[in-house]
């Protein structure tokens, strides 16, 4: 049994409350209601605990390796399970950066073990493109300086794919795309950044959210995105699926 902790007494208040003022949208404290009121506070009640016993029920599994998803989902206030999938996430031949990163989402989703059939998993994947040339994660430091050289005053975009899924039926699929303009790097700054070891697994050989930052000149779009993980299209998301309460909204990076 799913035990109860204090977020949980925490959404039930939010639920509760939430009833009241659906129903009785000008009561005040200490008012008396009509029996028709009552009637109809207790039937929204049922319905509105009814949906928190199946959020409290409903665990989340991310399905990523990645400790930057981890801390992105966590800043949520999720509780939440980590599966690492094993899929291959070699490109198809002329597969652009968008459906990439979807299709890969989708498959790290169905790879989650069959021990997790009532999770609520996520799973994601980020694309770095130049044009439609894609750039995965460096295989060694030769592969991480070219990238950043093809990457040095330009502007290219970062695609992320999230899917929400459960019981091997898919409820969300979307991607988000943010578009980075890196300044004109040097060839020290390059040699330097490669040096620090910090792009090696990461698609584009960099880390907006480390020492990366200083090769960025401009984001437009989601800063989250860059990072590994959507979390304002993901919030609108998970408000479709899990009740107010359960987790919480936070602003924009």
């Amino acid at each position: 049994m799913h035990p109860v902790t204090t977020k949980h007494a925490g959404a039930a208040l939010v639920a509760a409350r939430g009833a009241v003022r659906r129903v009785c949208p000008r009561a005040r404290p200490g008012q008396a209601l009509s029996a028709v009121s009552v009637a109809a506070l207790r039937l929204q009640l049922c319905s509105e605990f009814a949906s928190l016993r199946l959020a409290m029920a409903l665990r989340v599994v991310l399905a990523s390796a990645s400790p930057r998803r981890r801390e992105l989902l966590a800043s949520l206030g999720m509780e939440f399970e980590v599966v690492v999938p094993e899929v291959d996430e070699t490109p198809l031949p002329e597969e652009p950066p968008w459906a990439c990163a979807t299709r890969l989402a989708k498959a790290k989703a169905r790879a989650v073990p069959a021990q997790y059939p009532r999770y609520l998993t996520l799973a994601a994947d980020t694309v770095v493109a130049l044009g439609q040339r894609l750039f995965n994660k460096p295989a060694n430091a030769a592969e991480a300086r070219w990238m950043l050289e093809q990457l040095s005053g330009q502007t290219h975009t970062v695609w992320t794919a999230v899917c929400l899924a459960r019981e091997d039926r898919v409820l969300e699929l979307f991607a988000d795309v943010s578009r980075v303009r890196f300044r004109r790097l040097s060839a020290e700054e390059i040699a330097a950044y490669v040096a620090s070891g910090e792009g090696f697994d990461k698609a584009g050989a960099y880390a907006a959210q480390g020492l990366g930052r200083d090769l960025i000149e401009r984001i437009e779009g989601s800063v989250s995105n860059v990072i590994g993980l959507p979390v304002e299209e993901l919030q609108r998301r998970l408000a479709r699926h899990l009740p107010e309460g359960t987790w919480r909204q936070v602003p924009p990076r």
